[in-house]
């Protein structure tokens, strides 16, 4: 995900579920998806977010980052993150709905400027 064997702006539509939470450089990964999209491309991701910043400690148990926890970051910075990398149109479309659930799913769209 943080090296994607693809030409630039080869890409129309990337999907992914759960995936990104799994990778130690996000920016990277976000990078990456902005890169192989076409002007105009879109990204349709599920993933792991937190309501509040992962623990150290959390962060550092691999298990829990192999079970997709301890790589989940918050919905604010995963935003903040795909519109650094150059996206627009960045929005959460779903989950989080149970405001007690300090980690859950969520869906994101967005698009690279046309």
């Amino acid at each position: 995900m943080e090296h994607l064997p693809l030409d630039d702006s080869s890409v129309d539509v990337i999907i992914s579920n759960c995936v990104v939470n799994l990778a130690p450089d996000k920016d990277r990964v976000f990078g990456e998806a902005f890169r192989v999209l076409k002007p105009g491309g879109r990204v349709a991701i599920s993933d792991m977010v937190t309501r509040v910043p992962m623990p150290e400690i959390m962060r550092a148990n691999l298990v829990s980052w192999a079970a997709c926890v301890s790589g989940a970051i918050t919905e604010k910075e995963y935003v903040a993150k795909m519109r650094a990398a150059g996206f627009v149109g960045v929005d959460k479309v779903a989950g989080g709905e149970n405001p007690l659930e300090p980690l859950y799913s969520a869906k994101f769209v967005a698009r690279k400027p046309g």
